[in-house]
């Protein structure tokens, strides 16, 4: 089985690096300057939450899509960089490659009908965090494994990663999980905002009941659209905004593993926004309020979210203090 890795990022490399740990065959289609640091390192370093380090072996690696066919790939680019891929993701798909795309949001790569309207394409989860250390080290900060659509070829790639100790999940029905994605994503522009690790962010009621409405005006969207959602938590979605409003110290004992988490995490839209780069807010927060408009929903907290991070990426100074309940 041969699996392309579409987009070294940090997500890219972390994913990448355990395939290659488990003895698979992977290439990575990615920037020159991403090649160039993991040359320089002659391979990939990845850490995680609970201390555990390993080092993969350098992939094969390309500026552009190779002549190689490829049995799986798994599209680690942001949302707002698949346009820009749309002809070396159909040409892969004219070679009967499955396409599975990890980017956070709901469904980004609908937005290119070709990619739409066929089976080989999949959306997949990836629950966790992982940041860039520089120099081919990656570090995952929260818990959580890859979650994919059950095909033939996930099964198979289940299969093999699972011979070397490595796991990921398979859903026979990966829309509810998707949908509960989102639900949890909604906080990775307050993070950003409050310029905070997560665990100080989350220890810190204002900020948590910001994002309990947020969330509310999302679950009110898909009451509203009868969408299931499934979130990888023993509490069930609705009730997750309730536990956010909890005092601190309550709050602590209850949510106590929605907390172990590595004190240095942030989310990947805070780094984005450091390296000043586009965030993935239409597709995130952005994404809740083009639907409430769609079905008439008045949606304030995560428009004024939004609002903010936009001014962010204009390199306009914002505060938490911003953040406000309507």
């Amino acid at each position: 089985m041969r699996i392309l890795i579409f987009g070294a990022g940090s997500t890219g490399c972390y994913i990448g690096a355990q395939c290659l740990s488990a003895g698979l065959s992977v290439d990575f289609l990615c920037r020159e300057g991403a090649q160039k640091e993991l040359q320089a390192n002659e391979g990939i370093e990845i850490t995680d939450y609970l201390g555990n380090v390993s080092k993969a072996p350098l992939p094969r690696m390309h500026t552009t899509l190779s002549n190689h066919r490829y049995d799986l790939c798994l599209v680690t680019l942001k949302c707002h960089h698949l346009s820009n891929a749309t002809l070396e993701l159909e040409k892969l798909l004219e070679e009967g490659c499955e396409l599975h795309f990890m980017q956070n949001g709901l469904y980004a790569y609908h937005n290119i009908p070709a990619l739409k309207e066929t089976r080989l394409c999949q959306s997949g989860i990836t629950p966790f965090n992982v940041v860039s250390l520089g120099q081919g080290r990656f570090h995952q900060g929260t818990e959580g494994v890859l979650q994919l659509q059950q095909t033939i070829k996930s099964r198979q790639l289940h299969r093999q990663l699972h011979n070397a100790g490595l796991e990921i999940e398979l859903s026979e029905d990966i829309k509810p999980i998707v949908f509960g994605k989102l639900l949890l994503n909604l906080n990775n522009a307050i993070n950003a905002i409050s310029n905070r690790t997560l665990k100080e962010q989350l220890e810190n009621r204002n900020l948590r009941k910001v994002l309990a409405a947020a969330m509310r005006e999302y679950l009110n969207v898909c009451s509203h659209l009868e969408q299931e959602i499934e979130i990888t938590s023993p509490v069930p979605p609705h009730y997750l905004p309730n536990i956010l409003e909890l005092p601190t110290w309550l709050f602590r004992i209850v949510a106590k593993k929605m907390l172990t988490i590595d004190p240095q995490a942030r989310s990947s839209m805070w780094e984005d926004i450091q390296e000043g780069k586009k965030t993935e807010i239409d597709f995130l927060n952005g994404k809740v309020v083009q639907l409430a408009k769609e079905a008439g929903i008045p949606c304030p907290v995560n428009e004024q979210i939004v609002t903010l991070i936009k001014q962010l990426e204009l390199g306009e100074p914002v505060t938490e203090s911003s953040l406000s309940l309507m």
